[in-house]
């Protein structure tokens, strides 16, 4: 709260404002000074963060007010975890596709295919000896096409990685900015893990109370009673018996005890709890946190999910080329070029998401600016703080500014994760990958025709000027 001396520039309708209120706090819509929330546990920055910069503050740790808080540890850690899988994946120095243990597996694989060559290479002898299946006339054409499919499929190795290594030195350039490789440091910065204990604060809780009265059955004799231990949280339940003769107190945390009740006595049994109006906070700030944990994750896997398909589709590519030559199997091999340009495209697309915030952060910070103050929701409620890009002073998400600049700084982190897979969706990719094995497919399906056509009327078909044209 701030009174009229801290609230400069004041017009009349301000002044007004102030004479029906003690604070500046309360003097809207007149009174548009803006008015940030301090907080005790932290403290401003001397200059403007350029990152997301996670903070705790250990001053309450001996404070009985504050204890520690299973939400605000787990969403910090794992926050945490998922930056350090990012700080992985972007140092990865060698991604393993001149491996030799990668060429052993592809020899293997390109063993087979031409083995398989081989074994067709025999076929078309045969028919070329006994003219049977396909005439001789026919077989020239044949014998080239399988030659320039064998030529093709040997040398898949050396043009996958030229594909490869390519876009990985699109995606390393992307990645680079000032002349230096883009870091996680530039991106967030965290405690250690082993360092992260959440708390919350307490002092807010409000005690609730519930009532139980038994009495006897009301025909004038006495009860016995057999009662458990009451379960009731952090305060103990309490029993009172109360008569004609005074009252007693029981012990109601024994674990199975017989309790004798006169006809004229009553058995009260008092439950308190405690209630925390603030545990919804609590709910939304692990929420948000955990999102941010997993932007973290989801940016780190994209760059090893693609090494790793990578890999796989580059060891099989000799046999799904040999799948591109018959029309029966084309299919897979459209379904292969579909994944395999997917995936070799994610991570420059990633990169490219990633060099746009990193730069739009270190220039602007949060390309957003807001006037409305709005409410409070749950002020100096924990431990841990956010210092966002372009701000100096502390997020803990206790009011609607700190709310929404941590839900844009959110959006804008998954900038990336939307680059990397809505620019190569599925229907996208698959329709480049159908386009190219048309291309591929397209002069050899009309010459089959031809031949098939000249086979069945033991004509020659000739195209006139116009069909050429």
């Amino acid at each position: 709260m701030a009174d009229e001396a801290n609230c400069p520039d004041f017009n009349d309708n301000e002044i007004e404002c102030l004479a029906n209120s003690d604070s500046c706090l309360w003097i809207e819509p007149y009174c548009t000074e803006d008015i940030e929330s301090e907080n005790p546990l932290f403290d401003s920055k001397d200059t403007e963060s350029s990152k997301q910069i996670v903070e705790l503050s250990n001053e309450i740790v001996n404070d009985e007010n504050w204890t520690p808080s299973i939400l605000s540890t787990y969403g910090t850690k794992y926050l945490i975890r998922g930056k350090e899988a990012l700080t992985w994946s972007l140092n990865i120095k060698d991604s393993g596709f001149h491996n030799d243990a990668i060429q052993t597996s592809y020899n293997k694989v390109l063993t087979i295919v031409n083995s398989l060559f081989i074994l067709g290479l025999l076929a078309i002898a045969a028919m070329w000896m006994f003219s049977i299946i396909i005439p001789r006339k026919y077989l020239k054409k044949v014998i080239i096409v399988y030659a320039g499919a064998v030529i093709f499929i040997n040398f898949a190795l050396p043009l996958n990685r030229l594909f490869i290594d390519g876009t990985n030195l699109l995606q390393k350039t992307l990645l680079t900015q000032n002349g230096k490789a883009i870091s996680i440091t530039e991106i967030v910065q965290t405690p250690k893990y082993e360092d992260v204990i959440g708390y919350r604060n307490t002092s807010e809780n409000i005690n609730s109370s519930s009532e139980l009265s038994i009495k006897p059955n009301g025909n004038g004799e006495d009860e016995v009673l057999a009662i458990g231990k009451v379960d009731s949280g952090d305060i103990p339940a309490t029993g009172l018996i109360t008569g004609e003769l005074g009252s007693e107190s029981i012990n109601l945390n024994m674990p199975e005890q017989s309790i004798i009740l006169n006809a004229d006595q009553t058995l009260s049994i008092t439950q308190e709890s405690k209630f925390n109006q603030y545990n919804e906070h609590a709910i939304f700030s692990f929420i948000l946190i955990a999102a941010t944990g997993t932007a973290y994750f989801l940016l780190a896997l994209i760059f090893i999910l693609r090494i790793v398909i990578l890999w796989a589709l580059l060891i099989l590519s000799p046999i799904l080329f040999l799948l591109a030559i018959f029309k029966v199997t084309r299919g897979w091999f459209v379904n292969w070029l579909s994944i395999y340009g997917r995936w070799l495209l994610i991570g420059p697309l990633a990169a490219i998401g990633i060099a746009i915030i990193v730069n739009i952060w270190q220039t602007v910070g949060l390309p957003i600016e807001n006037t409305y103050v709005g409410d409070t929701f749950a002020n100096n409620m924990t431990n841990v703080a956010f210092y966002l890009p372009g701000k100096d002073t502390p997020n803990t998400l206790s009011n609607t500014g700190e709310m929404m600049e941590y839900l844009v700084f959110l959006l804008m982190l998954y900038i990336p994760i939307f680059f990397a897979f809505a620019l190569t969706r599925q229907k996208f990719v698959t329709g480049m990958a159908n386009g190219i094995a048309e291309r591929i497919s397209k002069k050899k399906s009309t010459e089959v025709g031809i031949e098939s056509q000249e086979a069945l009327t033991g004509k020659r078909t000739v195209k006139s000027d116009k069909d050429e044209v």
